[in-house]
């Protein structure tokens, strides 16, 4: 895994640090090293999350028992502010939290502003539901209107739910701009493989924080969706100085954007085809530890 060229913000430190998690992923799953990077990468983005203006959705897709969990379990530990409902969250409780199939204002209010949200049995009964985690992912669209009950009858309000999502499914998206608006990370049946479950140490999630808020994003800039989704990792991965990530990605987001300019909604069962295998109103986050300071 020594595959992290020169850059100011590669330090060795730091290499050994990212190796730690990268690890972690890559034992709880059936990850590769490439995946593995994938999700590591999107934990760093979203302490960025107040500079970006688009945040992707991370789908893990995957038959059961195939490790989508137990990645959720060591991403929950690295992400800004995982607190679905709004209070301060455990760290290996986030299940307890958003489900796609609760009620639309139930998943409205949880889809927290700021806030990294976890949605395990992601397969949503209502195309409803999935059309707000496509709001999510922008700035512009991130104000969704609804109708709330007062004394004296109804009054229009807003709530702000712009953030990252990750979200488990076995079954492909109904609504297709939800799923163009998705990286998709497809995990495989291993039947002797043992998924384990890393808990860290605060020490240790205090270092990747530190890493997180320290490295740029190199700018790149967009000009259709695929890139959207792509570029502030790969920004991200430059600033690393991890060439090989980035050749890999370069390869994703190649297929990515030859499925969507094709006419495709680019779903998972899709995604699997072409081999991408990676191929509230305004409520306020008050879990802080993971953020990065002003």
């Amino acid at each position: 895994m020594d595959n992290f060229g020169p850059n100011k913000n590669n330090t060795r430190d730091n290499q050994d640090v990212l190796r730690i998690y990268i690890e972690a992923l890559l034992k709880a799953s059936s990850l590769d090293i490439n995946e593995s990077k994938l999700c590591l990468y999107y934990c760093m983005l979203t302490h960025k999350m107040e500079k970006l203006s688009v945040f992707p959705i991370l789908t893990l897709f995957g038959q059961h028992s195939t490790g989508k969990s137990s990645i959720m379990k060591v991403m929950v530990q690295l992400v800004n502010n995982p607190n679905p409902d709004g209070e301060a969250l455990s760290y290996l409780d986030f299940w307890q939290g958003l489900k796609i199939n609760d009620t639309f204002p139930s998943l409205r209010d949880g889809l927290a502003y700021g806030t990294t949200s976890f949605i395990e049995e992601g397969d949503a009964d209502r195309k409803k539901n999935e059309q707000l985690l496509a709001d999510r992912y922008s700035r512009q669209t991130a104000a969704v209107k609804f109708k709330q009950e007062e004394k004296t009858g109804y009054s229009q309000s807003k709530a702000h739910i712009f953030g990252a999502t990750i979200i488990h499914k076995r079954r492909g998206y109904k609504d297709p701009a939800t799923a163009s608006r998705s990286i998709f990370v497809t995990t495989k049946s291993e039947p002797d493989k043992i998924h384990h479950n890393t808990t860290f140490s605060d020490e240790g999630r205090i270092a990747f924080v530190e890493i997180a808020c320290k490295v740029g994003i190199y700018k790149l800039n967009p000009n259709n969706r695929a890139q959207d989704l792509w570029y502030p990792l790969i920004g991200l991965a430059i600033e690393l100085g991890d060439g090989e990530w980035i050749t890999w990605a370069q390869n994703q987001l190649h297929k990515q954007t030859k499925s969507q300019t094709s006419g495709g909604s680019f779903d998972p069962q899709q995604a699997v085809i072409l081999g991408l295998r990676s191929d509230v109103k305004n409520r306020h986050q008050t879990f802080h530890a993971a953020s990065c300071p002003a």
